[in-house]
């Protein structure tokens, strides 16, 4: 079996030397195959073992109680000003949920970068069924191309009930993350690594791109990068 080998960096906000990427701080991503109870009916399905190997959970660093106003366009939090700007991303005041049928939320902790040198990886962001049951959200699912497009990947969501609290617990799941290549018999190696300039580069330069011209990242996003041909030994 070939192995596919992703580094990431976890961090919090834009601060890409934040506490959370140090070791006991943030929570690394887990293999989703070794957190589900053993008994369960579905535990030795071959199809559900094969996703389940390549899927990892991302865990909440910190606690963010927060609760939504939706007659006053409100939201109120657990958090004082500081902290509230350095995890909340995105809240309904800029995204108009007055006129949205859904409430989200972008959460900015954790952030995590993943980059690979192989080609055609992608990422893909799902929910995890606890935080329906748990926290009153739902991660929104998305996907891209990590290879051609380097971005953070953070949490999105949907909350169900706005009657009700969204509480998030030190630890508490967030979202899984699940990695694709061009060949999905695949394993996956998870490095925890320190990004180097050219990915920071990189970084910045897809943030800003746009700032000059919009919707021009959708071409990069999901382009599919010329894969090396499998026969280029008889050329030799």
């Amino acid at each position: 079996m070939s192995l596919l080998k992703i580094n990431y960096h976890q961090y919090c906000n834009v601060n890409i030397n934040s506490p959370f990427s140090i070791d006991g701080v943030g929570f690394e991503p887990e293999l989703i195959l070794n957190t589900y109870p053993k008994n369960l009916v579905y535990s030795e399905c071959p199809s559900w073992k094969h996703k389940a190997s390549r899927t990892f959970l991302i865990r909440s660093p910190v606690n963010i109680g927060l609760f939504v106003d939706v007659e006053n366009e409100n939201i109120s939090s657990n958090l004082d000003e500081w902290h509230f700007d350095q995890y909340i991303a995105k809240t309904f005041e800029q995204e108009e949920w007055s006129t949205s049928e859904r409430k989200t939320i972008q959460l900015s902790v954790p952030r995590f970068l993943f980059w690979t040198n192989h080609k055609n990886v992608w990422v893909e962001v799902r929910p995890h069924y606890r935080t329906a049951i748990d926290n009153n959200f739902i991660a929104i699912n998305a996907w891209f191309n990590m290879s051609s497009w380097v971005r953070p990947v953070h949490c999105a969501f949907d909350i169900i009930d706005t009657s009700k609290n969204v509480t998030i617990r030190r630890g508490d799941p967030l979202m899984e993350v699940c990695f694709y290549s061009d060949n999905l018999d695949s394993g996956i190696l998870l490095k925890k690594s320190e990004p180097p300039d050219d990915i920071l580069k990189r970084i910045e330069q897809n943030a800003t791109l746009k700032d000059h011209i919009k919707k021009f990242s959708n071409n990069l996003i999901f382009k599919q990068q010329k894969s090396k041909c499998p026969f280029h030994h008889l050329w030799k």
